[in-house]
């Protein structure tokens, strides 16, 4: 492993001399190692996902992939401290709704929760807004935007959506992302 780990570093190198940085860090996905927060609620990442899965109404109306899950993940303890699921597109009170669980302790959780020192979200509308600046701001929260089409920033909230994908797939009613994952799987019909 420490070979592979020169080899890449060294392959990065030789590629940023050559394409320059942008395209080596496409290329390599290399952004620096990310060490592990300290502290519990030193930094949180908060993002927003679309899931992949159909979702029917009570009388069996498919009303298509229409969930969204917002997610704070705690970045020392590796938990979810606030998420909100919803059937509608994310917004400001969704992504307040997120923080309001991650920010309120729970009896028996009183350690797990509370006001963060940082939050790094994307540029979405349901984030970059007044309502959630303010909000944050009253808090004491160090908001961080990272800059756009730089998913690595928040490379750990971004692996627990692929964690997560990977179990929503084995729920009925989910599409497997792309046609030829879902075979022959109806997924209209096993939706509930």
């Amino acid at each position: 492993t420490v070979v592979r780990a020169i080899a890449k570093i060294s392959g990065y190198a030789t590629d940023r001399a050559h394409l320059g940085a942008a395209a080596a860090h496409e290329k390599h996905k290399f952004y620096g190692l990310q060490e592990r927060p300290a502290a519990l609620l030193e930094v949180c990442e908060m993002d927003s996902h679309p899931l992949d899965i159909l979702v029917v109404d009570q009388h069996g109306r498919v009303l298509g992939k229409i969930a969204h899950l917002s997610v704070i993940f705690e970045l020392h303890s590796l938990m979810v401290i606030g998420w909100d699921l919803s059937l509608t597109y994310p917004c400001a009170e969704k992504t307040l709704k997120a923080v309001r669980m991650a920010v309120v302790a729970v009896a028996g959780e009183e350690y797990q929760r509370g006001v963060m020192v940082s939050l790094v979200s994307d540029g979405g509308p349901e984030n970059n807004n007044s309502s959630v600046a303010t909000v944050l701001d009253r808090l004491g929260i160090k908001w961080t935007l990272p800059p756009p089409k730089s998913p690595n920033t928040r490379a750990r909230i971004e692996r627990w959506f692929e964690t997560f994908e990977l179990w929503l797939h084995e729920q009925a009613g989910t599409t497997f992302s792309n046609p030829e994952a879902c075979g022959d799987y109806d997924s209209a019909r096993h939706a509930c």
